[in-house]
């Protein structure tokens, strides 16, 4: 049945009215879920729900949520159009919401304004946290008028490849990371001369996709690292999410096969701390956005290494978790806004 009065409110911790969400799916059925698994939650109720992103914008304007979850394959209007003229004219926080099968549209919405995406597979009634906890964090960003910037021109040479290049650049990133990765990666020269490396906690199904859609944004030659490569300047390396990525002193990659008991998937901590080992004064760490303190502990060997250190600062991050406590370990060289890390980056 839709949704045409606020249910009963959940007060949140701090006796503030309870975060309110706009659904958006053409599913009743995933509809009905997720308005269950949100009202059941404290501090948190659905006020409206839409069926197809034209609703969406009449919704947001009329009800003024404080954060839409979005889906993205829907009738009259899909979920990536209703997120450009939502971002464009009357901005909020938004949660994408959708199917493996369309998570380059879901990647493509990130570049129009949303905010981070949640495959549809991970909401689950019995585990209501994963979806209600990101819709509280997500719901607190800021977010401005949003009009989507010409891509850069894709460079496709690979020369000047060497076996002899020994600076490395690892980025531990998490909630809010897809963003802030397609921000540096689109900003980075085609030109830049050493490899990246990327630890970004995420589905597996969704890193084809992540992959996809940061190398349609840059002239730097994005894939999912594998056993076989060996690094090569002018790449970048994502982890698949199902291994934890280390790099070996030879210089190619040792995929690790994520134990059952691993919190997380794939291992920031594990990256940066091999980089450290293999590269010491010539490694470069990046903490990005993210829940936890995966990362901090493997910048700090970075540190100790003698090599650079950068960490994403509190106004651009979606979450300051990671970033902050590697800046409360004092191992943090430099602390910068998410727009200014690529540029410290190339003068490094």
């Amino acid at each position: 049945m839709p949704i045409n009065t606020p249910p009963i409110n959940h007060k949140n911790n701090n006796g503030d009215r309870p975060v309110r969400v706009l659904v958006v799916d053409d599913s009743p059925f995933v509809r009905q879920l997720m308005i269950h698994i949100i009202n059941s939650s404290p501090g948190i109720e659905v006020v409206g729900e839409a069926e197809n992103g034209f609703e969406a914008i009449e919704k947001n304007q009329s009800l003024k949520p404080d954060i839409i979850t979005m889906d993205i394959r829907m009738p009259k209007m899909d979920g990536r159009e209703a997120i450009s003229e939502i971002m464009a004219f009357h901005p909020v926080p938004i949660l994408v919401v959708t199917d493996v099968d369309d998570a380059h549209e879901a990647y493509n919405a990130i570049s129009h304004g949303a905010l981070e995406f949640l495959g549809k597979s991970e909401i689950d009634p019995d585990a209501p946290a994963s979806l209600t906890q990101k819709l509280k964090l997500l719901a607190q960003v800021p977010v401005i008028s949003h009009v989507k910037g010409r891509r850069r021109v894709r460079s496709h040479q690979e020369s000047g490849a060497s076996r002899s290049a020994r600076r490395v650049v690892a980025i531990a990133s998490s909630t809010g990371g897809p963003k802030a990765l397609s921000v540096i990666i689109s900003q980075l020269p085609a030109t830049f001369p050493y490899p990246i490396l990327i630890s970004q906690h995420i589905h597996a199904d969704f890193v084809p996709s992540l992959v996809q859609w940061l190398n349609g944004l840059s002239g730097l030659r994005v894939v999912v690292a594998s056993a076989k490569d060996e690094l090569r300047p002018g790449f970048v390396y994502v982890s698949p999410a199902d291994f934890h990525l280390q790099l070996r002193r030879d210089f190619k990659f040792d995929l690790k096969e994520i134990a059952a008991g691993d919190l997380y998937r794939p291992s920031c901590d594990r990256l940066l701390s091999s980089v450290a080992g293999v590269c010491e004064a010539q490694a470069i760490g990046v903490v990005l956005t993210g829940m936890g303190d995966d990362g901090a502990r493997g910048l700090s060997e970075i540190k100790r290494a003698g090599g650079a250190t950068i960490a994403q600062d509190e106004k651009s991050s979606v979450v300051f978790g990671m970033p902050k406590v590697a800046i409360s370990l004092g191992c943090v060289d430099i602390v910068a806004a998410l727009g200014d890390i690529a540029d410290v980056l190339v003068k490094l």
